[in-house]
Formats: structure tokens, sequence, C-alpha cells
């Protein structure tokens, strides 16, 4: 076998897709009116059918990213965390 076969008959890696959601805060993220006292919080519900239809637009066999970009406003007597 030649190198050319060798090469070509590799499988190609595959294309990491990515999901991009962007917010203007930390709580658009989360579910406001989950009455949960823990720090696991849900998703908000319209965050996740956004993120579960761009999901499905995708071959299950497809690296898949998810990236957060929050712009967070960091007020007078905040501290960040």
């Amino acid at each position: 076998m030649d190198t050319f076969s060798l090469l070509s008959s590799a499988p190609s890696p595959k294309v990491e897709k990515t999901i991009e959601v962007n917010l203007e805060d930390l709580e658009q993220f989360f579910n406001t009116m989950d009455p949960s006292p823990f720090h696991e919080k849900d998703l908000d519900h319209d965050l996740e059918e956004f993120i579960v239809s761009w999901a499905t637009e995708y071959s299950l066999h497809d690296p898949l990213r998810l990236s957060c970009i929050c712009k967070i406003v960091l007020r007078a007597g905040t501290r960040r965390v």
C-alpha cells in the first residue's frame, strides 16, 4: 500500500459544532421561578429550549460545544466572586 492510500483511508477528524449563548447577566441563565434554596437551580426554560433546538440540528456523532458568554456589569460596592 502506498502512502497516499494510507492517508486517504484514515478517518477525517470531526469538526466540533458550537452553540453560543450570549447573556447580559447570570440571572438569565437560571429559572427565576425556581424556589430551590440550593445552588443547583434549573436552567431557564427558554434557554433550555434554545440549546436543545440547536443541538438537534447536528448529528449525534458530531462533537458539540456549548459556549456561554456573559456580560457582567459590576455595580459600585459589588465584588467579584
